[in-house]
């Protein structure tokens, strides 16, 4: 039953990547998220990002029977328009509909919200249409970048999105995004960096996934003396504790505990020497305990630091 339960998560892996058979595939615009924005329900919103960042990726929840259009204002002052139809199309049916520029991609599916329709709150069920923000034409000779937005279905139900042809995306990244409805819509917006972004909506997703893990060990490599600094430190007092002076870290330890079991049984308006050996003993404790939490953490520190450097050697 186990290997029945691993074959369904493959093929539902493999049904949700976002690869079109039209030859457009999502670009990697979601590496360094550095904020989110939310318009919460309503029918007229306006977001324009910070000087130092760009909008990535986009979600707009649709409810149901709705039209909503949008603008997307990218590079030094351009638009382009797009609108979302969300509406019933006969029985466990829906129609979606997506368009920006000059494409529009629609679908026809099965859909349960259709029989559910509004709830008592007086907002129907609603859908993803997910603008993926940044993406590239395969198909063509050299390929085309551009943006996107597709609807529901996308990777389950069908491989198709709507496609607008951008050049230059470094230069043309989305900075604002505004949209009007005649019901009320959800939108979700992720920025990041604008300048880590730039370097990556040209490339796919794994191959901007792989550039980003280059970075890091750029970086790593950048920073390798302090990194050795900091091991060689580790070990450091790590021998000079526990084996240098083992034994007279041990005798001051024995001592200090012993000195403070008797100033504070004898600090007691009615001291008593039975009880300076179960003090002591109790100080013991409490020093082993702490002698092993410092191992630890050294030996945590050491091995975080040795595994970050394998793990992008």
């Amino acid at each position: 039953m186990k290997y029945f339960y691993l074959v369904v998560l493959a093929v539902l892996i493999l049904c949700v990547s976002p690869v079109s058979a039209s030859g457009i595939v999502v670009t990697g615009g979601n590496i360094n998220i550095v904020s989110v924005e939310h318009s919460g329900w309503t029918q007229d919103y306006t977001y324009t990002s910070a000087d130092t960042e760009r909008i990535s990726i986009m979600e707009f929840d649709v409810p149901l029977n709705s039209h909503t259009n949008f603008t997307l204002t990218y590079g030094n002052g351009k638009t382009v328009d797009g609108w979302i139809v969300y509406k019933a199309a006969g029985f466990l049916q829906s129609y979606s509909e997506v368009h920006l520029g000059d494409s529009t991609y629609s679908e026809t599916f099965t859909d349960s919200a259709v029989a559910v329709g509004c709830s008592a709150s007086g907002i129907c069920l609603d859908k993803q249409v997910k603008f993926s923000s940044y993406a590239k034409n395969t198909s063509t000779d050299p390929a085309q970048t551009g943006l996107a937005l597709y609807a529901q279905g996308y990777g389950i139900y069908s491989s198709q999105l709507a496609f607008y042809p951008v050049d230059d995306l470094a230069s043309n990244m989305i900075e604002s995004v505004s949209f009007t409805s005649d019901d009320n819509v959800y939108l979700t917006i992720q920025n990041d960096d604008a300048e880590k972004l730039a370097s990556y909506i040209s490339r796919t997703t794994s191959d901007a996934v792989t550039q980003k893990s280059n970075d890091i060990l750029a970086t790593l490599m950048e920073n390798l003396g302090l990194i050795l600094s900091a091991i060689g430190a580790i070990l450091y007092w790590l021998k000079f504790f526990f084996v240098d002076n083992l034994i007279t870290v041990v005798v001051l330890e024995i001592m200090g505990t012993l000195a403070a079991a008797v100033a504070t049984e004898g600090l007691k308006s009615r001291p008593n020497p039975l009880n300076i050996p179960v003090v002591f003993f109790t100080y013991q404790a409490a020093m082993i305990k702490g002698f092993i939490w410092i191992w630890s953490q050294l030996i945590d520190m050491l091995t975080k630091l040795v595994q970050a450097l394998l793990k992008w050697l």
